[in-house]
């Protein structure tokens, strides 16, 4: 599995990775999901500080990637 050196902007920061090539492209989807969550809880809630923002999106994200999870047990016990 060769790695390969990515950089990704996230948050308007510029983030060199080393990440297997052929998940280079979910990393970007990854942190264009980032972004996006980011701007939308920016505007939802009228934060502006992002340290206040991040922990709402962090919470948001390991909801929606534990509900997943649950969901694909349940469908391996089926």
């Amino acid at each position: 599995m060769a790695l390969k050196l990515v950089e990704v902007i996230v948050l308007g920061q510029a983030l060199r990775l080393n990440v297997p090539e052929e998940q280079e492209d979910i990393l970007r989807q990854a942190a264009r999901t980032l972004d996006a969550q980011v701007s939308e809880m920016k505007e939802r809630t009228g934060l502006i500080q992002l340290d206040r923002v991040l922990p709402i999106v962090a919470l948001n994200l390991s909801f929606e990637l534990t509900q997943e999870k649950v969901r694909t047990v349940k469908s391996k016990m089926c």
